[in-house]
């Protein structure tokens, strides 16, 4: 058995947009462009960015929800996006940064969650009860939880109904996008410690998407970094405070706290954010890379290996 969960090759997702008076000239947004990568059994790969990066949008690729524009997925050796791969489809789950959306309102916690205990296969109502008890178990919720409207929790809690609705279909892959950025400090910690319970437990692998370093260097095994719709950097989760290369990263580990960091050069970034349907020529990051030179601005880089498992794609490392 292969190693490699989920593979994506070459994926690109491009948005129609229309411009001008009558909006005749139609344009494209590329929120994903090009990118190819690996997730291996049981880890968990961190996926950080400014918004607007693209994070989400392959999340939803990745996920099954958002079909490419162009390349492949394959979840298990099988292609995300062919119709027999449906089977396959629900050991994938997407746990969404706003539970206050993504729950029913008029739904109380054990009807959620036995939606999803059905959709899993269990049809007897005692089993479905017992299996309703025993995900709020897992994540920390007492039964009497199972009696109240999402709108009767704490944001805490709610996001650990999310995370138990995951657990229902018994997937392999979550994909976890900025579950915590909502939540207070204290209860942030709660649920990422929660989250690294379940992987070990149920020998999760995970996306874990956010803007956060702090937090994805925490939960995760490996760090990739994205811009504008491109991959930036990927290295070990542990080696990002001190090894990290890429103009990008570093001005992103310039805003965290000096707590974390132990290099003492800084990057700081100028001008603003290129517009996505609107891309520069070369790299696109070179309008505000204090290091960007001619070939920057012409040329765009390709994501290279500098060492083992670690990629950037950069100039100044080729």
């Amino acid at each position: 058995m292969s190693n490699i969960l989920i593979e994506a090759k070459e994926i690109s997702k491009y948005f129609p947009v229309r411009k001008g008076i009558l909006g005749l000239r139609k344009m494209w947004l590329k929120a994903v462009d090009n990118i190819s990568l690996k997730i291996r059994r049981g880890e968990t790969l961190g996926l950080v960015g400014e918004s607007g990066s693209g994070k989400s949008t392959l999340g939803r690729i990745l996920a099954g929800i958002l079909r490419p524009t162009k390349g492949t997925v394959k979840f298990r050796g099988i292609d995300l996006y062919n119709h027999e791969a449906r089977k396959v489809r629900r050991r994938i789950q997407l746990i969404f940064q706003n539970p206050d959306s993504s729950l029913n309102p008029r739904m109380k916690v054990r009807d959620v969650l036995a939606e999803a205990v059905w959709a899993s296969g269990i049809n007897e109502k005692d089993r479905i009860n017992d299996k309703v008890i025993e995900l709020l178990n897992y994540v920390g919720l007492n039964s009497e939880v199972a009696e109240r409207y999402p709108h009767q929790l704490s944001g805490g809690m709610k996001q650990r109904i999310a995370i138990a609705r995951a657990l229902a279909v018994n997937p392999e892959f979550v994909i976890a996008d900025e579950i915590v950025s909502s939540l207070d400090v204290s209860i942030k910690a709660q649920i990422l410690n929660l989250m690294i319970d379940l992987q070990d437990r149920f020998n999760l692998t995970c996306l874990f998407i956010s803007h956060d370093l702090p937090v994805v260097g925490y939960v995760s095994d490996r760090i990739m970094v994205m811009y504008l719709g491109k991959i930036m950097e990927i290295l070990p989760a542990k080696r990002i405070f001190e090894d990290a290369l890429h103009p990008y990263t570093r001005a992103l580990l310039t805003s965290v706290p000096s707590l974390y960091l132990k290099r003492k050069e800084k990057v700081l970034l100028s001008g603003e954010i290129s517009s996505p349907i609107n891309l520069p020529p070369g790299c696109r990051l070179s309008a505000r890379c204090p290091y960007a030179n001619k070939r920057c601005k012409k040329i765009e880089p390709e994501l290279k290996v500098v060492e083992n498992d670690h990629f950037v794609a950069c100039h100044l490392y080729s």
